[in-house]
């Protein structure tokens, strides 16, 4: 017969040893929560050129050709991203009247979510480029018209949810996405979206 002692030290490892799983469990659990409440990092370039000319011939049907800087692959994640939105949209834009891109900004805003842009002045008086604020206008989207002949509004940023950032140097317009030698940022690094996000805010409430 096992002794006392014995069948302690053995109930006790017993315990023991699942202790140490139900603690290894929990362990697991909450590592795997952790890392699906980690921000993934966005870090994209968008690069357009004289070939992006090319992919005007597939625009209207927004099916990418799989060349390199194809055009409508382009706009199509940056329709991606703006679709991402759940709380806010802010644009600060010199000129924008990129159909596709009006349209998501409007898809956007018609989930409820607050959508603002701002349009330099002497843009804002384009025929295409008014046409535009007019669909945004009726679509609910608070627009605000800033820059003067001596100081343009040359800003083209946009800032989703206050943790996501597109930047770069190209105009929301075809011939800046189908023509244009230009770039695309798109980054969630808090301090670039903070910088813009302020900048943006220091113009709205100008």
């Amino acid at each position: 017969m096992l002794s006392i002692k014995r069948v302690v030290v053995v109930v006790m490892a017993v315990a023991g040893s699942e202790i140490a799983w139900q603690l290894w469990k929990k362990w697991k659990i909450q590592n795997a929560i952790d890392n699906n409440n980690e921000k993934k990092k966005i870090s994209e370039v968008l690069l357009f050129s004289d070939q992006s000319s090319y992919c005007r011939n597939h625009a209207n049907s927004r099916k990418a050709c799989g060349k390199n800087m194809c055009a409508v692959a382009n706009v199509n994640r940056l329709v991606h991203y703006m679709s991402m939105a759940k709380k806010t949209l802010d644009l600060s834009m010199y000129i924008i009247t990129c159909h596709d891109l009006v349209d998501a900004a409007i898809k956007v805003r018609e989930n409820n979510v607050c959508v603002r842009a701002i349009i330099d002045t002497s843009m804002a008086g384009n025929s295409v480029c008014g046409d535009q604020i007019n669909r945004m206008r009726r679509a609910g989207i608070i627009i605000q018209i800033h820059g003067s002949n001596a100081s343009l509004m040359h800003h083209k940023f946009a800032i989703i949810d206050e943790e996501i950032m597109i930047y770069g140097s190209t105009n929301w317009t075809m011939q800046a996405f189908y023509g244009n030698y230009d770039s695309i940022l798109i980054t969630n690094d808090d301090v670039f979206v903070k910088a813009f996000f302020n900048e943006f805010v220091r113009i709205w409430k100008k």
